[in-house]
């Protein structure tokens, strides 16, 4: 199964180039990256009080 969801980008937001073989080797350390990102900004989200549910549906469908 390939890791699709990492995208990376330049400091412009512009898509690079990177092999799937790659990302592959490397998922286990973005992973872990990012659920330490998660954890350390947890307490910031808990005090958020209005919040929006997607379920994956796009914020154009949300808010009309």
């Amino acid at each position: 199964m390939y890791f699709n969801r990492l995208i990376f980008t330049d400091e412009n937001g512009k898509t690079l180039s990177d092999s799937e073989k790659y990302k592959n080797n490397h998922k286990d350390h973005y992973l872990y990256e990012i659920k330490e990102d998660i954890k350390f900004y947890e307490p910031s989200f808990t005090k958020i009080y209005n919040k929006l549910y997607m379920d994956g549906k796009s914020a154009n469908v949300l808010l009309i």
